[in-house]
């Protein structure tokens, strides 16, 4: 049986995506998934999992492959998107990009 801190049990618990996998993470990198605006910063957006629930950053720079001025510009909370998963470092950071 492998040992698995109690944070991290915690912090997977807390963000609600089931089961461990082999490697450790859910969200394989690369895996496209669809979600919704939770809150739009001036830095980028978060984004709610359908799915899992777990949540993360769409930072302004992959938001679009148009520069734009504001995340506003681009998305509104509640909006449905798809997001394709960039770097699932713990349950609860993640990034994902709109591109």
């Amino acid at each position: 049986m492998a040992c698995v801190s109690r944070a991290w049990l915690l912090a997977l618990i807390a963000v609600g995506c089931g089961a461990l996998s082999a490697g450790g993470s859910s969200l394989p990198v690369g895996a496209v998934r669809a979600g919704a605006v939770t809150r739009v910063e001036s830095y980028g957006c978060f984004v709610r999992l359908d799915d899992c629930g777990a949540t993360g950053l769409v930072h302004v720079s992959e938001l679009s492959r148009e520069r734009e001025r504001h995340p506003d510009d681009v998305v509104a909370v509640g909006q449905p998107v798809l997001v394709k998963v960039l770097a699932p470092r713990e349950a609860d950071k993640t990034s994902f990009s709109l591109k």
